[in-house]
């Protein structure tokens, strides 16, 4: 779906003669990038997958709401920038939250949440890659499409893979829903367009708002996202769960209120040191981590 959708906006918004030639553009020049973000797309879609098949709704985003600690773990660890202050102690109520919802989460597994951590760091990493292409000549209908397409001929050579290697397992057979082919087929069907909805509204968010506009936006989404898996699946949660829930979704705020005033300090500069320091660290945090991209979670 996401291909067909890719391919349906840019011929739509170009035609095709112009999207020959950008075709041939990233066949030329931006292959490299384009695989490895179609790369890293596809890792952050099966860790968010893996993570929904072992531990609840709920505790996966809240998990992924806490990326802002990784990113900053991931800044130092990487590029060597240290942040201020007050970025890290917003980290504080981040990493208690998180704390308080995996201790008292009746359905933690080992598994899903390090797949939830995972998809933290590596999402990080796709922010990178995707504001980097954006600021070149990229547009999102360009961006959509040819990581999609890219995605699927990945896709497809696993699945003939495991096809081949993995033979068939006859309980495996026999746990097969009752559901007819047509309803999971058409359940699939909707699945493809909602991921593709939403990938092409976050890539086009991106490219219109703020970084701290689009964080803040995405930290309210996973509030939602939150309350209702808990009001749809009747999952059970302590007061200490929810109290974990509230000290995440805070930090985030805090977190994204302290990268403000960083920003705003390095633009005027300090009185003795110079300002080029400043900037550089409160600009890393900003495209490492300010700007989130959802993508079927």
């Amino acid at each position: 779906m996401s291909v067909v959708g890719g391919l349906g906006s840019e011929l739509y918004l170009v035609g095709w003669t112009v999207c020959k030639r950008s075709m041939r553009k990233v066949l030329d020049d931006g292959l490299k990038d384009m695989v490895l973000l179609a790369g890293v797309r596809i890792l952050t879609v099966l860790l968010g997958l893996t993570a929904l098949k072992y531990i609840a709704v709920s505790f996966t985003q809240t998990i992924k709401s806490s990326a802002p600690f990784f990113t900053v773990v991931l800044t130092y660890l990487l590029l060597g920038q240290r942040t201020g202050w007050r970025v890290n102690f917003s980290l504080i109520p981040i990493v208690s939250g998180l704390i308080f919802c995996s201790l008292s989460d009746s359905s933690f597994h080992v598994i899903g949440f390090i797949a939830a951590l995972m998809s933290n760091c590596v999402d990080c990493i796709q922010n990178v890659l995707t504001k980097r292409l954006l600021n070149r000549s990229y547009s999102t209908s360009q961006l959509q499409l040819y990581t999609s397409i890219i995605a699927v001929a990945m896709q497809l050579m696993f699945i003939a893979y495991n096809w081949m290697a993995t033979p068939p397992d006859p309980a495996l057979e026999a746990k097969k829903t009752d559901r007819s082919t047509t309803y999971v087929f058409l359940v699939l069907v909707l699945d493809g367009m909602c991921f593709y909805i939403q990938s092409a509204l976050a890539y086009m968010l991106m490219s219109l708002v703020s970084p701290v506009t689009h964080s803040v936006a995405n930290c309210v989404k996973r509030a939602l996202i939150i309350v209702l898996s808990i009001y749809r699946y009747g999952e059970d949660v302590t007061p200490l769960n929810w109290c974990g829930m509230v000290l995440v979704i805070f930090g985030v705020y805090v977190f994204n209120a302290a990268s403000r005033i960083e920003r705003e300090q390095a633009i005027k500069g300090p009185i003795i040191a110079p300002a080029k320091s400043t900037f550089v660290q409160t600009s890393t945090i900003n495209n490492l981590s300010e700007i989130r991209i959802e993508k079927g979670r």
